[in-house]
């Protein structure tokens, strides 16, 4: 339970400080796809974790 919560607050903000980041050098019509690009390899890491569980 701890870990849900260390991951869907703790690693959500940093994706609101990172996107600020991308915002202020590149500007806002690149966040969303700088978005995109990260959620990738988030889903490909989502789906090992959940088969190195168990629960696929």
């Amino acid at each position: 339970m701890e870990l849900a919560f260390f991951l869907s607050f703790g690693i959500g903000s940093l994706s609101a400080g990172f996107s600020g980041i991308i915002a202020v050098k590149m500007g806002v019509s690149a966040v969303f796809p700088a978005m995109g690009l990260l959620l990738i390899p988030s889903v490909i890491f989502c789906w090992f974790m959940r088969r190195a569980a168990g629960t696929t």
